[in-house]
């Protein structure tokens, strides 16, 4: 297991083709596990049902790329 666990910020709206390309990425140099963390400069209305959307598609998104993720929640 890879020691580095990248906090993946989110700002603007990402969609899926988006981090379909970042989770490759990460994957490529042997990452295998990434923190959703929401910032200042998200476009998406926290709590949200487009929120929940984002986060749905982040969790199966990473999930199918073989990453193990975090949802960090202090914002």
């Amino acid at each position: 297991m890879n020691p580095l666990i990248p906090m993946l910020a989110i700002t603007g709206k990402p969609d899926k083709t988006r981090m379909d390309k970042i989770f490759k990425q990460y994957r490529g140099v042997k990452i295998d596990q990434v923190v959703l963390y929401p910032r200042s400069g998200c476009e998406f209305t926290h709590l949200s049902d487009e929120w929940y959307g984002f986060c749905k598609m982040f969790v199966s998104t990473s999930a199918g790329k073989g990453l193990k993720f975090w949802i960090y929640k202090d914002y």
